[in-house]
């Protein structure tokens, strides 16, 4: 019975509990629509807004209540955020008698598809970390989507944050992209695998040699249906397009969770090409100058460095216990260190010691913790590196 009562208390406190300020009382606010100027171009699926590196957009906002129906119950500020892309106007605006017309909303770094957020405030904070956080009302709006330019394989890549040390970080880190080929079936702008690895593979754009190379990590070998028969994934296919997020492994930009479209010929073939993949790209004098920005333009492409040695190493080391890394050293002294447990689990690291190599290729990878080097040489095969002639 005296819970009875407590929970009869409770009910009939919450019922008669009304939020002053700038604050609505509920239920007259359900939320807001948010719409943009009549003759507004916000894009298509088809028809994508041209490239730019900013976009300005008018936008009304209106309160309505539970019935869908606009209400001027509604005064106070509210937040405007953007999903994805980075907001370069005025964060707050001003809602007075349920609407705020023309809001001007400027935004940078836009790609893919993005909406624009608008979230109501009490006009009260809490401190949160040092800094006043203002509270929300729990009243949104979520305008119609805009369409942006699909990106490339460049701009994910060539657009980075910090240094060697911080792992060039894409600013585009943990967005959801679509990237499809360039120019159709020109083979000089395709989208080629170059090679595939126990968790995932290598893809260039043939068109873009800098920055024009990204992992795409599918957890387990992938494979793929070429009609007759299911296999693994080869190098030199070309893709139409593909699809996943961008996130950031220590300083490796990858596409993680992927999804992945071959191009097919007329009889639903998969188009494979191994004619096509590039030359591996010399970064032999890049480690002797330590030119790890333009090293990092060639992450998770082919690369060869040339005349250099297995340098001596500590074989309990946990890197190479886990990994199999060991670091190798150009006649001018530059250092990467390279990974062959996986891939080549012919060459023993330990037994070649001191050896001379006249080259080793691989695709380029970085991990930001890792020394003497924080950039990794992993060889797709035992063809890849080449030992001198005794």
């Amino acid at each position: 019975m005296k819970k009875f009562i407590f929970l009869f208390i409770l009910l009939f406190l919450a019922s008669c509990t009304k939020i002053v300020g700038d604050k609505p009382e509920y239920p007259a606010v359900a939320g807001f629509v948010v719409s943009f100027a009549d003759g507004e171009n916000i894009g298509s699926e088809e028809n994508r807004l041209p490239k730019e590196s900013k976009y300005s957009f008018h936008i009304t906002i209106k309160a309505i209540d539970a019935n869908g129906d606009e209400t001027e119950n509604y005064n106070g500020k509210a937040m405007i955020k953007t999903r994805f892309s980075t907001l370069s106007s005025a964060s707050l605006v001003e809602i007075t008698d349920g609407v705020a017309e023309n809001v001007v909303v400027e935004m940078s770094r836009a790609l893919g598809t993005d909406d624009i957020l608008v979230q109501g405030l009490t006009g009260e904070s809490i401190e949160q970390g040092g800094k006043k956080v203002r509270i929300e009302d729990g009243v949104y709006g979520v305008s119609p989507k805009l369409y942006f330019p699909m990106p490339t394989v460049t701009e994910i890549q060539e657009n980075h944050n910090g240094s060697a040390k911080s792992g060039f970080e894409s600013i585009y880190n943990r967005r959801n992209f679509t990237v499809i080929s360039a120019d159709g079936s020109d083979a000089a702008h395709s989208l080629i695998v170059v090679a595939v690895v126990e968790g995932g593979f290598y893809l260039t754009d043939l068109g873009s040699p800098a920055f024009g190379s990204l992992y795409l990590y599918t957890h387990s070998t992938p494979y793929v249906d070429d009609g007759e028969s299911y296999q693994s994934l080869a190098a030199g296919t070309i893709l139409d397009g593909f699809n996943g997020s961008i996130f950031e492994f220590f300083g490796f930009t990858e596409m993680s969770f992927p999804t992945f479209l071959p191009r097919r010929d007329k009889d639903g073939r998969i188009v494979v090409h191994p004619e096509l993949i590039p030359l591996a790209f010399d970064i032999s004098s890049l480690l002797d100058n330590g030119e790890d920005e333009q090293l990092e333009a060639r992450e998770a492409s082919l690369v060869v460095v040339e005349n250099v040695t297995v340098m001596d190493f500590d074989e309990t080391e946990q890197s190479y216990l886990d990994y199999g890394q060991f670091p190798v050293q150009t006649d001018n002294g530059g250092i990467i260190m390279a990974a062959t447990s996986s891939t080549v689990p012919t060459f023993n690291p330990v037994e070649n010691k001191g050896k001379k190599l006249t080259s080793m290729k691989g695709v380029l990878k970085q991990h930001r913790s890792s020394r003497p080097s924080t950039w990794i040489l992993v060889p797709r095969d035992e063809n890849d590196i080449v030992k001198q002639d005794k």
